[in-house]
C-alpha cells in the first residue's frame, strides 16, 4: 500500500499477451522501462494494474484494455472452459542446514539448569533445542555429572563461541558431535540453483529465507513455465549429496509485501500474532533487510486461498486509521506535499508507538498506533489544518481584475509578500489570486492590483515570450513548450501535479489551451513525478467510468477491470482473488450475481437434486431405492410429489394409484427403506481441495436446515 507503481511502456505496436502469458511476466521481450531510450511516439502505451492504457497528448487517458478478461471470453467463445483459478508458479524448496550437537557437564543440577537458559535466545540465528540429562541411576562414580545437550548448533561452532554464551558458567567438560555436513549456507543455496541449472528449469527469481528455528533453509523460486514446476516437483524428496539432506519440494502461493521500517515496527506485534496462527497452513515470514529499506512480509502456503486469507489481514493491519473529515470524507491538504507539511507530519509520529504515513499518490495520510495516539495525532492534525485555512485568502480575478493582474499587478503584489505567499490558480474559473496570511493582507493585495490603470503596464515586458503564464512574472528556469510558450519549471511541475486533466497550456492569457505532448512531460518532469501523473490520470479515468470500471474489491488491492454483462469470474493477479466481472464482488460459481443464501440454497438442492420435507422442510436426498421416504420428522413421503402420509401403508398404496411405480431401480424393492442423507458439514471430508466450493456451498445449505429447526 502507498508503495509508487512499476511502470512498462509497449509501443504502438504491442500486441496483447496471448493465453497463458500473465501480466507482467517476461513474456513480452518488447518492452521498454524508463531507463532505456525515451519513447518517441506522441502516444504511448502503459501496461499498468493488468490492463494496457493508452495515454494521449496532455497524459490523458484514451483507451484501457484488458488482456486477462479477453483472454476468458476468447476461451468462452471458442467453447472452452478457462481457468478461473490462479495457477501458481512458484515453489518452495527446502533443505536441512548443517547442524551439530554438543554436551555441557556440570557437577550439579542447578548449574546445568542455568546454562540450558542461557541459550533461550538465538544464537548465531539459531534456535538452540537444550536438554538436562541427569546422571545414571548407576555410573560407577562418586562424582554426580549432569549434561546439557544442546541441538541445532550451526557445523562450525566452537568452544569458545559457546564459552561467550555461558560466561561465568563454564562446564567441566565439552564434548561435540559430528556435523550433519561440511557444507555451508553459501555452497548449499549454490548447488541448490545449480541442480536446477543442470535439470533444465528456468527460473525468474530465487529468494531464501531461513526456519525460525534455523534448522532449515526455505527457497522459493518462480519458474517461467507451468512444466518447469512439475519438473521441481519431481526432485521433491530425493537425496543430494552436495547438501547431505534430502531436497523437500511443494507447490506454493506466496505474496510479498513490502512495509515502510516505520511502520512495521508500530505493527509488528500484530503481524507476529498472525504468524503464530498459521492459518489453514499459510504461514507469514519477515525479512528486516537493511536500515532505511522496506520490510519484506512475506505470505506463502499451499492453499492458495488461505494465502489469500492471510494476505487480507496483513492488508487490513496495513490500512490503519484513514485521516477523514467529520462527514466521511478524505481529508488532505496541498501542504502535506511540501517539505515543511511532510516534518510536521514526521513531528508528530513515535518510533515504535505512533506513524504518520503520507501517500502522496492517493492523496491521503494514514494512521498507524493506539487508539489514543492516533486521535491526538488526527487533532493535532485538524488544528494544523485550520489555523493553515485561517492564513490563505482566495481573490477571484473576474471582470478586469485578471486584465490588471496580467498588466502588473500580480507583480506589485509578488513584490511585496514574496512568490511563496501569493500564487496563481489559472486552471480555474474564475482565476485566483492565493494569499497566505490575514484578511487584511488580501484586501492589501486586491487594493493592488485595482490601482493598476489599463492604459498602464507598470513596467510589464513588451515581449511576453519569456513570461510564465503561471506566475505572470520572466520565467525562471524556464523551459520552453512545443506551442511556444514558457514556463518557469517550477510552476510547470506543480500545474502537472495539481491541475486537472489533461495537462494544457495556458498560455496568451489562457487562450492557447493546447494539451502538452507526452514526450516533453517525460523530458521535463522526473521519473517519479511522471508515473506520479500518469498514474493519477489512470485512476481519475477509472474514477469517472464507474458503469464500466472498477478497481479489485479487495481493499488496496490496485487491479482494474472492466464490468461485463455477463457473470465471468476474472482471477487477480494482485490479490489472488477471483472476481465476478458483473457484480464487482468476490466470484459465486454457480449462483446468480446477489443471490442470497436462501436463493443460494434453493441453486444447490436443485443442482443436487435435494428436496425439502413438505411437512417440515428440512432437507433431504435419495440415492437408491424407492420413491418412499421416511423422513425425520416421522412423515412418510413420496418422492416424486412430495405427498405426505402417516404410515408405510398409504405412501406405498399412493405410489401405486398415482405414479404406477413404487421404485425406478426394482433390485431395490425388497429393502423398502432406500437411504436418506441429510446434507451437513462432512458430505465431501475426503476432498481437500482448497479451490473446491462445495464445501461452503453445504455450510449454506446446513445453516439453512438448521434455522428452520
Amino acid at each position: 500500500m502507498g508503495m509508487p507503481c512499476k511502470f512498462s511502456h509497449l509501443p504502438l505496436n504491442h500486441e496483447p499477451p496471448q493465453a497463458g502469458q500473465h501480466e507482467g511476466s517476461a513474456a513480452s521481450d518488447n518492452v521498454l522501462n524508463h531507463d532505456d531510450s525515451p519513447v518517441r511516439s506522441p502516444n504511448i502505451q502503459l501496461r499498468l494494474a493488468g490492463v494496457i492504457v493508452h495515454f494521449g497528448p496532455g497524459a490523458e487517458v484514451q483507451d484501457v484494455q484488458f488482456p486477462a478478461l479477453e483472454t476468458l471470453m476468447t476461451g468462452r467463445i471458442r467453447g472452452k472452459t478457462p481457468a478461473t483459478k490462479i495457477q501458481i508458479r512458484t515453489v518452495c524448496c527446502s533443505w536441512f542446514n548443517a547442524s551439530k550437537f554438543a554436551y555441557l557437564h556440570y557437577k550439579s543440577r542447578t548449574w546445568a539448569n542455568s546454562a540450558a537458559k542461557r541459550f533461550e535466545k538465538k544464537f548465531r540465528g539459531r534456535q538452540v533445542q537444550t536438554k538436562v540429562i541427569p546422571p545414571p541411576a548407576r555410573h560407577g562414580s562418586i562424582k554426580s555429572i549432569w549434561s546439557v545437550k544442546l541441538g541445532n548448533l550451526p557445523a562450525d561452532t566452537n568452544e569458545g563461541q559457546l564459552l561467550e554464551i555461558l560466561k561465568n558458567l563454564r562446564p567441566e567438560k565439552m564434548i561435540f558431535g559430528k556435523p550433519t555436513s561440511h557444507t555451508t549456507e553459501e555452497e548449499a543455496i549454490y548447488s541448490v540453483k545449480q541442480l536446477l541449472s543442470q535439470s533444465g528449469l528456468n527460473s525468474e527469481a530465487f529468494d531464501t529465507i531461513q526456519t525460525p528455528s534455523g534448522s532449515k533453509t526455505r527457497a522459493f523460486i518462480r519458474f517461467k513455465t507451468f512444466s518447469d514446476v512439475q519438473l521441481a516437483l519431481d526432485l521433491s524428496g530425493t537425496l543430494q549429496p552436495k547438501l547431505d539432506s534430502k531436497l523437500y519440494v511443494d507447490q506454493m502461493a506466496t505474496v510479498k509485501i513490502p512495509v515502510l521500517e516505520e511502520m512495521y515496527t508500530v505493527l509488528g506485534f500484530k503481524i507476529q500474532k498472525l504468524q503464530e496462527e498459521k492459518l489453514d497452513g499459510a504461514q507469514i515470514s519477515v525479512h528486516d533487510g537493511q536500515r532505511h529499506k522496506p520490510v519484506c512480509i512475506r505470505i506463502y502456503g499451499q492453499k492458495a486461498k488461505a494465502v489469500a486469507k492471510v494476505k487480507a489481514e496483513v492488508e487490513e493491519l496495513l490500512k490503519g486509521d484513514l485521516l477523514l473529515h467529520d462527514d466521511g470524507t478524505i481529508l488532505w491538504d496541498d501542504s502535506f506535499a511540501t517539505p515543511a507539511g511532510f516534518a510536521y507530519i514526521r513531528s508528530l509520529s513515535q518510533p515504535g508507538k505512533l506513524f504518520v504515513y503520507r501517500d502522496v499518490l492517493r492523496r491521503q495520510l494514514r494512521l498507524y498506533g493506539s487508539n489514543d495516539l492516533v486521535q491526538l495525532a488526527r487533532q493535532a492534525l485538524f488544528t494544523y489544518l485550520k489555523v493553515r485555512l485561517q492564513c490563505l485568502q482566495c481573490i477571484p480575478l473576474d471582470g478586469d481584475l485578471w486584465q490588471k493582474a496580467v498588466q502588473g499587478g500580480f507583480r506589485r503584489v509578488t513584490g511585496r509578500f514574496g512568490k511563496e505567499k501569493a500564487k496563481l490558480d489559472i486552471t480555474q474559473t474564475p482565476r485566483l489570486l492565493i494569499i497566505q496570511g490575514s484578511a487584511k493582507d488580501a484586501q492589501a493585495a486586491r487594493e493592488m492590483i485595482e490601482a493598476v490603470r489599463e492604459d498602464h503596464d507598470d513596467g510589464h515586458l513588451d515581449d511576453r515570450s519569456t513570461e510564465c503564464p503561471a506566475c505572470l512574472s520572466m520565467a525562471e528556469n524556464p523551459i520552453e513548450l512545443s506551442c511556444g510558450h514558457c514556463y518557469c519549471r517550477d510552476c510547470f511541475k506543480d500545474q502537472c501535479q495539481a491541475a486537472a486533466l489533461p495537462i494544457l497550456c495556458y498560455g496568451d492569457d489562457s487562450e492557447c489551451r493546447k494539451p502538452v505532448p507526452l514526450q516533453e512531460l517525460q523530458e521535463i518532469l522526473s521519473h517519479k513525478q511522471y508515473e506520479a501523473l500518469l498514474t493519477r490520470s489512470l485512476q481519475n479515468h477509472v474514477q469517472s467510468h464507474p458503469n464500466t470500471l472498477r478497481y479489485c474489491p479487495t481493499p488496496d488491492c490496485p487491479t482494474i477491470f472492466r464490468l461485463t454483462d455477463e457473470a465471468i469470474a476474472l482471477p487477480c493477479d494482485q490479490c489472488l482473488m477471483s472476481i465476478c466481472t458483473k457484480c464487482c464482488t468476490a466470484s459465486h460459481e454457480g449462483f446468480t450475481c446477489g443471490a442470497t443464501e436462501e436463493e443460494k440454497c434453493e441453486q444447490y438442492m436443485e443442482t443436487n437434486n435435494i428436496k425439502k420435507c413438505s411437512n417440515c422442510r428440512t432437507p433431504v436426498a435419495k440415492t437408491v431405492g424407492c420413491h418412499h421416504i421416511e423422513c425425520v420428522c416421522g412423515k412418510h413421503l413420496c418422492w416424486l410429489c412430495l405427498a405426505t402420509f402417516d404410515t408405510d401403508p398409504e405412501c406405498y398404496g399412493h405410489l401405486h394409484k398415482v405414479h404406477g411405480r413404487i421404485s425406478d431401480e426394482h433390485a431395490h424393492l425388497d429393502d423398502g427403506h432406500p437411504h436418506i442423507e441429510v446434507p451437513d458439514d462432512n458430505l465431501d471430508d475426503e476432498d481437500d481441495n482448497p479451490d473446491d466450493e462445495d464445501d461452503d456451498l453445504q455450510d449454506v445449505l446446513f445453516a439453512a436446515f438448521i434455522r428452520r429447526g
